[in-house]
C-alpha cells in the first residue's frame, strides 16, 4: 500500500480500523515493532489502531533443527541467531504495550518446521492458550507422496488452518538459492495444488 494512495479500499481499510503493520521506512521513535501506515495527524496520533498481523512467526523453538548453527543446507545473511527462541501470541501483543495499537489477531506463517503437522498443532494449541486467535499458513512439500495425508492431519489439528506455504525461491545466487529443483515444472508438485483446492485450502506463493 502506498501511503499516498487514494484509493477507497485504503480509506474502507483505514476507516475500519484494520491497517497493515511494519512500514519499514517509519524513522520515528516507538517501543515497538508495531508501526503503522496512516499518515500521522493530531487526530490519528489519539486514535487507538486495531490491527490483525498479516504474517508472523508464532515459533516453539524445538520444532525446528534447522535453528542449529550447524545445520547445513540453509544459507542466512547476517546473524539470524537472536530469533532461536520461543515466541507466542502474547509477545506479538506485549510488542503493542505502551502504544495506542492494539493487535486482534494475526496470521501465522510456517517457517519449515521438521513436521508441520507439529507445528500447526502448537501454533493452535498457543492461540487457544494466549486467547489471540491466529490463522494458519501450514508447511508441506505438495510435491511429496503423502502431502493430502499431511493437509488432512493439520486439518485435524487445528480450526485455523487455512492454508499452506512452500517456499521455492530459486536463484543462480546460493545465497538466496532455497530448493534444488524448479517445482512448478513438476507433475507431482501441481498436483499438490489440485490437493488443496480439493480440500478447500489456500497456497501462499514465495517466488522471486
Amino acid at each position: 500500500l502506498n501511503r499516498d494512495h487514494d484509493s477507497s479500499i485504503i480509506h474502507d481499510i483505514i476507516n475500519k480500523g484494520i491497517i497493515m503493520t511494519l512500514n519499514e521506512d517509519y524513522t520515528g521513535e516507538r517501543p515497538s515493532r508495531l508501526y503503522t501506515i496512516v499518515p500521522q495527524s493530531e487526530l490519528n496520533a489519539r486514535k487507538t489502531r486495531t490491527i490483525i498481523d498479516a504474517h508472523v512467526h508464532i515459533i516453539q523453538s524445538d520444532l525446528f533443527s534447522w535453528f542449529s548453527p550447524e545445520k547445513k543446507g540453509i544459507t542466512f545473511e547476517g546473524d539470524w541467531k537472536p530469533i532461536i527462541h520461543d515466541y507466542r501470541p502474547s509477545d506479538l501483543v506485549a510488542e503493542a504495550d505502551g502504544t495506542r495499537i492494539k493487535v486482534i489477531g494475526a496470521v501465522h506463517v510456517q517457517m519449515n518446521a521438521d513436521d508441520p503437522v507439529a507445528e500447526t498443532t502448537a501454533v493452535q494449541r498457543m492461540s487457544d492458550e494466549d486467547g489471540l486467535p491466529v490463522s494458519i499458513v501450514g508447511g508441506g512439500d505438495l510435491s511429496s507422496h503423502d502431502f493430502e495425508e499431511i493437509v488432512e492431519r493439520q486439518e485435524d489439528a487445528s480450526p485455523n488452518f487455512h492454508a499452506v506455504r512452500q517456499i521455492i525461491n530459486t536463484h543462480a545466487d546460493p545465497l538466496y538459492n532455497y530448493v534444488d529443483r524448479e517445482y512448478m515444472d513438476d507433475p507431482a508438485w501441481l498436483a499438490g495444488l489440485r490437493v488443496l483446492a480439493k480440500h478447500d485450502k489456500a497456497f501462499d506463493l514465495q517466488l522471486y
